[in-house]
């Protein structure tokens, strides 16, 4: 039995982290295409149905300006271009994340009925000028990512595993 099988165990774990990279690859494209404005105050925002996340973002750049800010906090509200409210809630899980240019934690969680022209209002007492950005949450798409990047491990290891059991009966079959 050929130690070059030994290669062979680690087939899942380069699948999963090529596939796993190009998920993180895709996120920092989605961060950097999410819809950004200036706050405090209004941001109008065009939104097609779905669940979004609105992130208040530490590093930023908006319009070829750099903005960064420590310790955000911010009171949001949604409201449709005929200014009815929209229900926004907490996250369930704070996600963060830092690509480029920009790096922003969750700070609200908004599903959209009907798509079309919506207002972000936000203000705080003690943050000055921040950047908001509005986009579907990359939550999931990182823990996706991160999970398919274990399994990969795991089935790497247990093939390891079982490549060294079968080539030491191997070699101690050759011994008799």
């Amino acid at each position: 039995m050929r130690r070059a099988y030994y290669l062979i165990c680690l087939v899942p774990f380069v699948l999963t982290a090529i596939i796993a990279g190009t998920l993180v690859l895709g996120m920092a494209g989605e961060v950097e295409k999410m819809q950004r404005g200036l706050v405090p105050g209004s941001v109008n925002v065009t939104l097609d149905p779905g669940d979004y996340v609105i992130y208040a973002e530490r590093k930023s750049k908006l319009g070829g300006v750099p903005y960064s800010a420590d310790n955000v906090s911010l009171r949001c509200t949604v409201t449709s271009a005929a200014g009815v409210p929209v229900l926004i809630e907490s996250p369930s899980a704070t996600t963060e994340y830092s690509f480029g240019d920009y790096a922003g934690t969750s700070i609200h969680t908004v599903s959209i009925a009907g798509g079309g022209a919506y207002k972000i209002d936000c203000q705080s007492e003690t943050t000055p000028r921040v950047v908001v950005a509005i986009g579907h949450g990359i939550g999931t798409k990182l823990v996706t990512a991160l999970a398919l990047f274990f399994a990969g491990c795991v089935a790497s290891v247990i093939g390891f595993v079982m490549m060294y059991r079968r080539r030491k009966q191997w070699l101690a079959a050759q011994r008799r």
